[in-house]
């Protein structure tokens, strides 16, 4: 995706921040994996975790030219009405949006 998608000058700043993406991506995974049930602090940890990812994944866009932006919209769209409809039946309440 960063080769053919971001703007050679971005190219660089990109890879930094896909590889911190994938390192918090890989940390909400170990984390995760440590666990056989969770519990409330367990739970926030795990929030915060997928948060952070979920922020730094965000910014990650800001990169693309706005008609790369515009392909990825939807998809983007959707996650997001997906994760309101859960926190809204589900969340934990600090995590509610």
């Amino acid at each position: 995706m960063i080769q053919e998608e971001v703007p050679p000058p971005k190219r660089d700043a990109a890879i930094k921040d896909a590889v911190v993406i994938m390192n918090t991506f890989n940390k909400l995974v170990n984390t995760a994996s440590t666990y056989t049930t969770f519990e409330g602090d367990d739970l926030l940890l795990i929030a915060d975790i997928y948060a952070e990812a979920r922020q730094n994944l965000a910014r990650f866009f800001d990169f693309l030219p706005a008609e790369a932006k515009d392909r990825f919209y939807n998809y983007a769209d959707s996650v997001r009405k997906y994760e309101e409809k859960v926190s809204k039946e589900d969340g934990i309440d600090r995590m509610k949006l």
